[in-house]
């Protein structure tokens, strides 16, 4: 994020972020404060184990609520999605989500939506950076 701020050239950046608890996990919490407060960075949170009902709130979650503007960037900015989470759980549910997301907000059928998320894989603009 440095480099695109000194440099001046940067896009939109939105940045989903999850973690179990805000005050234990929020890694970079002030770093990207800060990006937010210039501009630079649009970020929306999600931390599970902090709701006051109990009710966990995930990510995919936060993304579901903002899905218009998701379905935006992908289809009229051409964005980049970059997941990092349990391979197991979170980067499945991710990519449900995606394709949830495109469904209700693209004129595309379930299947339809399935290949636009796996076309936007193998054009690179969808990459995972996943742990077991």
């Amino acid at each position: 994020m440095h480099v695109y701020f000194l440099v001046g050239k940067n896009g939109q950046m939105v940045l989903f972020f999850g973690c179990r608890h805000e005050n234990e996990d929020f890694i970079y919490s002030d770093e990207l404060k800060q990006a937010c407060s210039t501009g630079l960075l649009e970020m929306f949170t999600a931390f599970s184990r902090d709701s006051p009902d109990g009710n966990k709130v995930y990510v995919q979650h936060k993304m579901l609520e903002m899905g218009n503007m998701v379905w935006k960037l992908l289809d009229e900015c051409y964005a980049y999605i970059y997941v990092c989470g349990d391979a197991a759980g979170m980067v499945r549910d991710m990519q449900l989500c995606l394709i949830e997301l495109v469904v209700q907000h693209s004129k595309l059928t379930r299947e339809a939506a399935t290949s636009y998320i796996l076309n936007l894989r193998k054009q690179g603009r969808y990459r995972t950076d996943v742990w077991k």
